[in-house]
């Protein structure tokens, strides 16, 4: 399963953050209304073990206060850390997601 964020297949979205590698990549923190809404994202970023990072994030308290009805999901572009750092300015520029720098 995957979820185009710009012009990159993210895989996911994952309800489970344990679904998710823990290698090299960019995640994005997503959110909707209801199983019928499209996705919002609420983070993204860059980590070289992604799953770790989603464990142990210190923007954790700002995706739990921009959660929707329908929950908070995972995605993730694995890719080398040039790479990431360079897609994840993208994205966020593109995005302005809700947390993290602005």
């Amino acid at each position: 399963m995957s979820i185009s964020i710009g012009t990159y297949a993210f895989e996911g979205p994952f309800a489970d953050r344990a679904s998710l590698k823990n290698v090299s990549g960019l995640y994005s923190i997503l959110t909707r209304s209801s199983s019928n809404d499209n996705y919002s994202a609420v983070d993204i970023g860059e980590a070289e073990a992604v799953r770790d990072r989603l464990i142990n994030d210190d923007r954790q308290d700002c995706w739990k206060r921009n959660r929707k009805q329908a929950g908070r999901f995972y995605a993730a572009y694995y890719c080398d850390a040039r790479t990431r750092v360079s897609v994840e300015k993208t994205l966020r520029s593109k995005y302005n997601p809700l947390c993290g720098d602005r």
